[in-house]
């Protein structure tokens, strides 16, 4: 017989399992949602960048602030490439979503920050 100390840790382990497989399948659920917003978001910054890169493209300088955030913004990029790299996507890895709703969140608010700032040098820029 299992004494009720035992017992109830035991329980509250299981508890913490059952929650974190409840998490992961719900995670895996919404994974296609999560991928399309940051999709769209992505798009829309694409959309953004082409214009700006031409119009700044017929400058001899850019202001310091939006040089920052376009260093700030490709190194983004550039970690969320390296969740998503061939060679860390093997395996298991190949069917599991990078980026899970914690994360996807913080990027979904800096890709937006980011958008904000290149549609007003943008409109700043051509106007």
């Amino acid at each position: 017989m299992i004494d009720p100390i035992t017992a109830t840790k035991t329980v509250h382990e299981l508890a913490g399992i059952a929650k974190g497989l409840y998490d992961y399948i719900n995670d895996v659920k919404t994974a296609p949602k999560r991928a399309r917003e940051l999709r769209e978001m992505l798009s829309h910054v694409l959309l953004l960048l082409n214009p700006l890169r031409e119009v700044l493209t017929a400058k001899s300088t850019i202001e310091v602030p939006l040089e920052s955030a376009i260093m700030e913004f490709e190194k983004i990029l550039k970690d969320m490439q390296a969740e998503v790299d061939e060679s860390k996507v093997k395996g298991i890895k190949r069917v599991t979503w990078p980026f899970n709703k914690d994360v996807k969140n913080r990027l979904s608010s800096m890709i937006e920050k980011y958008k904000g700032t290149f549609q007003m040098a943008l409109s700043l820029k051509t106007s």
